[in-house]
């Protein structure tokens, strides 16, 4: 169990109870609905693949890494 815990922490730099106070907070807004022809990503991956490429944006281009952020929180 505490190997993904450290793995968790490594790839989204926070706890995974700080991962899920965020994603109470912000559920409502990226909520997709299923259709009868694809099931939609739930919000839960959806928040990680967010948080994930903010990371690598940021650990490799300081400067694109803000842009970015600002762009997705101002929306």
């Amino acid at each position: 169990m505490l190997y993904h815990i450290t793995v968790f922490h490594m790839y989204f730099r926070m706890t995974m109870e700080e991962f899920d106070f965020l994603h109470e907070l912000i559920k409502p807004d990226i909520y997709k609905q299923n259709t009868q022809f694809r099931r939609a990503v739930s919000t839960e991956e959806r928040l990680a693949v967010c948080l994930r490429y903010v990371i690598i944006i940021i650990k490799y281009n300081h400067n694109i890494g803000i842009k970015i952020i600002n762009i997705l929180f101002n929306h």
